[in-house]
Protein backbone atom coordinates (compact mmCIF):
# COMPACT_ATOMS: atom_id res chain seq x y z
CA UNK A 1 0.00 0.00 0.00
CA UNK A 2 1.48 3.60 -0.72
CA UNK A 3 1.16 6.23 1.95
CA UNK A 4 -0.09 9.46 1.46
CA UNK A 5 2.40 12.29 1.83
CA UNK A 6 1.20 13.61 5.11
CA UNK A 7 1.26 12.36 8.81
CA UNK A 8 -0.57 14.14 11.18
CA UNK A 9 -0.31 14.06 14.82
CA UNK A 10 -2.84 14.95 17.17
CA UNK A 11 -2.05 15.03 20.85
CA UNK A 12 -4.53 15.26 23.66
CA UNK A 13 -5.33 14.33 27.37
CA UNK A 14 -8.75 15.21 29.04
CA UNK A 15 -10.22 17.22 26.45
CA UNK A 16 -13.18 15.10 24.67
CA UNK A 17 -15.30 17.85 24.02
CA UNK A 18 -12.11 20.06 22.15
CA UNK A 19 -10.50 16.68 21.02
CA UNK A 20 -14.02 16.02 19.04
CA UNK A 21 -14.12 19.00 16.75
CA UNK A 22 -10.77 19.35 16.14
CA UNK A 23 -10.20 16.40 14.24
CA UNK A 24 -13.68 15.96 12.73
CA UNK A 25 -13.20 19.45 11.76
CA UNK A 26 -9.65 18.54 10.02
CA UNK A 27 -10.73 15.37 8.53
CA UNK A 28 -13.65 16.76 7.34
CA UNK A 29 -12.22 20.03 5.31
CA UNK A 30 -8.94 18.46 4.78
CA UNK A 31 -9.28 18.12 0.72
CA UNK A 32 -6.71 15.62 0.10
CA UNK A 33 -5.80 12.01 2.01
CA UNK A 34 -3.23 12.10 4.88
CA UNK A 35 -2.79 9.67 7.86
CA UNK A 36 -4.01 10.76 11.33
CA UNK A 37 -2.17 9.94 14.52
CA UNK A 38 -3.75 10.61 17.81
CA UNK A 39 -1.55 10.18 21.09
CA UNK A 40 -3.69 10.02 24.20
CA UNK A 41 -1.94 10.63 27.47
CA UNK A 42 -3.95 8.60 29.95
CA UNK A 43 -7.53 10.65 29.65
CA UNK A 44 -10.08 9.85 32.07
CA UNK A 45 -13.24 11.89 30.64
CA UNK A 46 -14.26 9.45 28.03
CA UNK A 47 -11.69 10.70 25.05
CA UNK A 48 -10.30 6.81 24.86
CA UNK A 49 -13.74 5.51 24.63
CA UNK A 50 -14.56 7.99 21.49
CA UNK A 51 -10.67 7.36 20.04
CA UNK A 52 -11.54 3.43 20.19
CA UNK A 53 -15.01 4.00 18.21
CA UNK A 54 -13.64 6.06 15.79
CA UNK A 55 -10.39 4.05 14.88
CA UNK A 56 -12.89 0.89 14.96
CA UNK A 57 -15.27 2.71 11.97
CA UNK A 58 -12.45 3.87 10.07
CA UNK A 59 -12.31 7.33 11.36
CA UNK A 60 -8.59 7.41 12.15
CA UNK A 61 -5.54 5.89 11.17
CA UNK A 62 -3.78 5.19 14.05
CA UNK A 63 -4.36 5.52 17.56
CA UNK A 64 -1.87 5.42 20.52
CA UNK A 65 -3.44 5.13 24.12
CA UNK A 66 -0.62 6.02 26.80
CA UNK A 67 -0.82 4.36 30.36
CA UNK A 68 0.20 7.56 31.60
CA UNK A 69 0.10 10.62 31.05
CA UNK A 70 3.59 11.85 29.46
CA UNK A 71 3.35 14.97 28.70
CA UNK A 72 3.54 16.80 25.56
CA UNK A 73 7.48 15.96 25.09
CA UNK A 74 6.45 12.07 26.18
CA UNK A 75 3.53 12.61 23.62
CA UNK A 76 5.84 13.10 20.54
CA UNK A 77 8.38 10.94 21.64
CA UNK A 78 6.55 8.36 20.93
CA UNK A 79 4.35 9.84 17.61
CA UNK A 80 7.89 10.14 16.53
CA UNK A 81 8.27 6.17 15.52
CA UNK A 82 5.30 6.01 13.55
CA UNK A 83 5.31 9.17 11.64
CA UNK A 84 9.01 9.58 10.60
CA UNK A 85 8.07 8.05 7.08
CA UNK A 86 6.18 10.44 6.05
CA UNK A 87 7.30 13.53 3.35
CA UNK A 88 5.24 15.96 5.75
CA UNK A 89 4.93 16.01 9.12
CA UNK A 90 1.84 18.11 10.42
CA UNK A 91 0.86 18.39 14.17
CA UNK A 92 -2.53 19.97 15.30
CA UNK A 93 -3.77 21.32 18.52
CA UNK A 94 -6.76 19.34 20.41
CA UNK A 95 -8.27 22.78 20.73
CA UNK A 96 -8.50 23.58 17.56
CA UNK A 97 -11.23 24.20 15.12
CA UNK A 98 -10.98 24.18 11.17
CA UNK A 99 -12.89 26.68 9.47
CA UNK A 100 -11.59 26.44 6.00
CA UNK A 101 -12.09 24.19 3.27
CA UNK A 102 -9.71 22.33 1.68
CA UNK A 103 -7.27 23.61 4.28
CA UNK A 104 -4.41 20.70 4.13
CA UNK A 105 -4.72 20.82 0.20
CA UNK A 106 -4.08 24.89 0.13
CA UNK A 107 -1.04 24.03 2.54
CA UNK A 108 0.40 21.86 -0.13
CA UNK A 109 0.28 23.44 -2.56
CA UNK A 110 1.89 25.95 -1.25
CA UNK A 111 4.39 23.60 0.31
CA UNK A 112 5.15 21.95 -3.31
CA UNK A 113 5.79 25.58 -4.63
CA UNK A 114 8.10 26.11 -1.98
CA UNK A 115 9.60 23.01 -2.85
CA UNK A 116 9.27 21.61 0.16
CA UNK A 117 11.53 23.83 2.11
CA UNK A 118 8.89 25.34 4.77
CA UNK A 119 7.96 25.43 8.15
CA UNK A 120 3.90 26.48 7.26
CA UNK A 121 1.52 27.74 10.40
CA UNK A 122 -2.42 29.04 9.60
CA UNK A 123 -3.98 32.10 10.58
CA UNK A 124 -6.08 31.24 13.98
CA UNK A 125 -8.39 33.14 15.41
CA UNK A 126 -9.57 33.54 19.48
CA UNK A 127 -5.98 33.45 20.50
CA UNK A 128 -5.28 36.05 23.04
CA UNK A 129 -2.24 37.32 21.88
CA UNK A 130 -2.02 38.12 18.11
CA UNK A 131 -0.06 36.56 15.99
CA UNK A 132 2.79 38.77 14.85
CA UNK A 133 3.63 38.86 11.15
CA UNK A 134 6.17 40.55 8.76
CA UNK A 135 5.45 40.95 4.95
CA UNK A 136 2.89 39.26 3.41
CA UNK A 137 3.15 37.41 0.09
CA UNK A 138 1.06 35.12 -2.69
CA UNK A 139 2.67 31.85 -2.92
CA UNK A 140 0.67 29.55 -5.12
CA UNK A 141 -2.15 32.09 -5.26
CA UNK A 142 -2.65 32.23 -1.75
CA UNK A 143 -1.56 34.90 0.90
CA UNK A 144 1.15 33.73 2.70
CA UNK A 145 3.12 35.97 5.36
CA UNK A 146 6.26 35.42 7.26
CA UNK A 147 6.44 34.46 11.01
CA UNK A 148 7.29 32.57 13.48
CA UNK A 149 4.39 32.23 15.47
CA UNK A 150 2.29 29.15 13.26
CA UNK A 151 -1.27 28.89 15.24
CA UNK A 152 -3.36 26.13 15.43
CA UNK A 153 -1.60 23.49 13.27
CA UNK A 154 2.21 23.32 12.48
CA UNK A 155 3.37 21.64 8.81
CA UNK A 156 6.86 20.90 8.18
CA UNK A 157 8.89 18.45 5.64
CA UNK A 158 10.12 15.40 7.35
CA UNK A 159 13.85 16.57 7.73
CA UNK A 160 12.65 19.34 10.20
CA UNK A 161 10.85 17.03 12.29
CA UNK A 162 13.60 14.35 12.63
CA UNK A 163 15.65 17.57 13.22
CA UNK A 164 13.45 18.38 16.19
CA UNK A 165 13.51 15.17 17.63
CA UNK A 166 17.32 15.25 17.87
CA UNK A 167 17.25 19.00 19.01
CA UNK A 168 17.88 18.92 23.15
CA UNK A 169 16.07 22.58 23.26
CA UNK A 170 13.37 21.67 21.48
CA UNK A 171 12.90 18.04 22.57
CA UNK A 172 12.89 19.13 26.09
CA UNK A 173 10.86 22.44 25.95
CA UNK A 174 7.44 23.30 24.94
CA UNK A 175 7.51 26.46 25.92
CA UNK A 176 8.98 28.65 23.32
CA UNK A 177 8.69 25.48 21.07
CA UNK A 178 7.63 27.83 17.62
CA UNK A 179 10.77 30.12 18.34
CA UNK A 180 12.94 26.69 18.33
CA UNK A 181 11.39 25.15 15.47
CA UNK A 182 12.02 28.64 13.46
CA UNK A 183 15.54 28.76 14.56
CA UNK A 184 15.55 24.71 13.25
CA UNK A 185 14.02 26.37 9.76
CA UNK A 186 16.10 29.16 9.19
CA UNK A 187 19.75 27.10 9.89
CA UNK A 188 18.41 24.78 7.11
CA UNK A 189 17.63 27.97 5.20
CA UNK A 190 13.66 27.74 4.97
CA UNK A 191 10.85 30.01 4.66
CA UNK A 192 8.44 30.44 7.70
CA UNK A 193 5.10 31.46 7.49
CA UNK A 194 1.27 31.55 7.97
CA UNK A 195 -1.46 31.10 5.55
CA UNK A 196 -3.96 33.85 6.03
CA UNK A 197 -5.96 32.00 3.07
CA UNK A 198 -6.26 29.58 5.73
CA UNK A 199 -8.36 29.89 9.32
CA UNK A 200 -8.66 28.22 12.56
CA UNK A 201 -10.52 29.21 15.40
CA UNK A 202 -8.49 28.21 18.74
CA UNK A 203 -10.35 28.02 22.07
CA UNK A 204 -7.95 30.27 24.04
CA UNK A 205 -10.84 31.46 26.81
CA UNK A 206 -11.26 27.14 27.40
CA UNK A 207 -7.57 26.82 27.75
CA UNK A 208 -7.88 29.96 30.13
CA UNK A 209 -10.64 28.63 32.36
CA UNK A 210 -8.28 25.23 32.26
CA UNK A 211 -5.51 26.90 33.17
CA UNK A 212 -7.47 28.35 36.75
CA UNK A 213 -9.10 25.02 37.68
CA UNK A 214 -6.17 22.94 37.27
CA UNK A 215 -3.42 24.98 38.53
CA UNK A 216 -2.72 23.02 41.60
CA UNK A 217 -3.25 19.85 39.77
CA UNK A 218 0.11 17.79 38.87
CA UNK A 219 -1.02 15.73 36.15
CA UNK A 220 -2.65 19.05 34.23
CA UNK A 221 0.61 21.04 34.64
CA UNK A 222 2.56 18.00 33.11
CA UNK A 223 0.77 18.03 30.36
CA UNK A 224 -0.87 21.90 29.39
CA UNK A 225 1.40 23.68 31.71
CA UNK A 226 4.31 25.19 29.54
CA UNK A 227 6.19 26.98 32.50
CA UNK A 228 6.37 23.71 34.18
CA UNK A 229 7.40 21.72 31.66
CA UNK A 230 10.09 24.49 31.30
CA UNK A 231 11.34 24.34 34.60
CA UNK A 232 11.29 20.28 34.60
CA UNK A 233 12.74 20.39 31.16
CA UNK A 234 16.33 18.30 32.12
CA UNK A 235 14.94 15.57 33.73
CA UNK A 236 11.95 15.19 30.73
CA UNK A 237 14.71 15.43 28.17
CA UNK A 238 16.60 12.45 30.06
CA UNK A 239 13.70 10.27 30.22
CA UNK A 240 12.99 10.91 26.76
CA UNK A 241 16.41 9.86 25.29
CA UNK A 242 15.59 6.45 26.65
CA UNK A 243 11.99 6.18 25.14
CA UNK A 244 13.84 7.03 22.08
CA UNK A 245 16.47 4.27 22.30
CA UNK A 246 13.71 1.66 23.35
CA UNK A 247 12.32 -0.83 20.13
CA UNK A 248 8.61 -0.91 19.56
CA UNK A 249 7.88 -4.19 20.58
CA UNK A 250 9.39 -2.53 24.19
CA UNK A 251 7.15 0.84 23.46
CA UNK A 252 4.01 -1.27 23.19
CA UNK A 253 4.62 -2.69 26.57
CA UNK A 254 3.79 0.79 28.44
CA UNK A 255 0.88 1.96 25.89
CA UNK A 256 -2.02 0.40 23.14
CA UNK A 257 -1.87 0.75 19.59
CA UNK A 258 -4.73 0.84 17.76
Amino acid sequence: MTLPRIGMLTLTWNRLRLTKESILTARKKAGIPFHHLVVDNGSTDGTREWLRKQFGKGELEGVILNHSNRGVIGGHSVAYHYLKEYEYFIRIEDDTKFLTNDWLKIAIQIMDSLKGKAVLGCRTIGLKNAQVVDKTLKIAGYSVSRSNWFGGFLLMPRRVWALIQRDETASARYWGFNEVIGRIAREQKMFTGIIEDVKVYHHSEDQIKEFKQHEKDKQYAHFHNWHFQKKEANKYYKKNKLIKKKTNRRIKDRIDIL
